[in-house]
């Protein structure tokens, strides 16, 4: 935790600082810092989308592989590799957004959980102080605080600011603490949503937004648009329930980040079809031209193929042939007779 703090929470802790101070909202502070990162993203947006393009034109190409080499595994992806590096494209780089996700989730959870550290700048010291009183004024142990010590905290002095009045340096951070608002539109984005608050309109928001991008996805997304009815909508429901679960057992603040994320997505698509349309790399009706076969080429094809299926039936009859099923049982009653001894 302590890595993913100074790695990740640290310098993301910064950045929401500077939003805050920037909106003087924590809401609006972890919109804007939602924006920023699908700006600073973009680049690696517009890879992914040529990335896709080059897919779904290879896509004939690739198929084509495959049937001129039927059982032969080893030569398919030695030819995949082949065409890969002749059309530049990569695996990684079209998944290159969601991996960076990763540490941004890891990091933005870091700054949430921890506002006195990333948002008010406190010492250590300071920090520990505050907890540890805040154990006796809830009458919590901190390990029943968890991950969550510095929002409790962070309430406890809202709630009686009195009772944390003889800490040392009370005076210089007790105001700035009581100012601190972590409430959007109603709604307490420091707290878990549940079912008797307003909190769990975080949830419904995310997976709704989640629901929207995935509509739009289908229609304008270059891969998606590819797929049948069964993954296009197979995609879309995961991503709903998993956006749903997400904002429900993590503080609203994140399910916020992600609903902004998912609604961000949008434009960001729009874009990268704005700059790299789809339509004006692909040719929808020949995509790389498949290439048709020869005769000869359909009759070796054919020949490789009934070769394959009369080795599997002999493979299939020298198995269950009553020699081998013989030769099978006297091995396994020697092998069982070997560890009993």
């Amino acid at each position: 935790m302590e890595i993913i703090n100074l790695a990740l929470g640290t310098p993301l802790g910064y950045v929401m600082y500077w939003c805050y101070m920037l909106v003087g909202s924590y809401g609006w502070a972890i919109i804007l810092f939602t924006v920023l990162t699908k700006v600073l993203l973009f680049p690696l947006s517009l890879i992914a989308q040529k990335n896709s393009i080059k897919m779904v034109r290879m896509a004939p190409l690739l198929a084509e592989i495959k049937r001129r080499n039927v059982g032969s595994g080893e030569r398919i992806i030695q030819e995949q590799k082949a065409l890969y590096k002749q059309e530049h494209y990569s695996t990684l780089a079209g998944i290159a957004p969601l991996l960076i996700q990763i540490p941004l989730i890891l990091g933005l959870i870091n700054v949430i959980y921890n506002p006195l550290e990333h948002l008010f700048h406190f010492d250590f010291a300071t920090i520990n102080a505050l907890i540890e009183h805040a154990t006796q004024v809830l009458g919590m142990s901190r390990a029943d605080m968890g991950l969550s010590a510095q929002l409790f905290a962070l309430e406890a002095v809202k709630a009686d600011p009195h009772a944390f009045a003889m800490l040392p340096g009370a005076d210089a951070f007790l105001e700035r603490m009581q100012s601190f608002d972590t409430h959007f539109l109603g709604i307490d984005l420091s707290a878990v949503p549940s079912l008797a608050s307003a909190t769990l309109a975080i949830p419904f928001a995310s997976g709704l937004s989640a629901l929207v991008l995935a509509v739009f996805q289908n229609r304008y997304n270059v891969l998606q648009v590819e797929q049948g009815f069964m993954g296009k909508w197979g995609m879309a429901l995961f991503l709903v329930a998993f956006s749903a679960y997400f904002a429900a057992v993590l503080p609203a603040g994140l399910g916020l980040y992600w609903a902004a994320g998912n609604v961000l997505s949008i434009p960001v698509l729009a874009l990268c079809n704005l700059i790299y349309d789809p339509k004006k790399h692909i040719d929808y009706s020949r995509r790389l031209s498949k290439p048709r076969l020869s005769q000869a080429e359909k009759a070796v094809l054919r020949i490789q193929a009934r070769e394959l299926r009369a080795r599997s039936k002999a493979c299939a009859r020298h198995f269950f042939s009553a020699d081998n099923l013989r030769e099978l049982v006297i091995y396994s009653e020697g092998q069982w007779f070997l560890q009993i001894l």
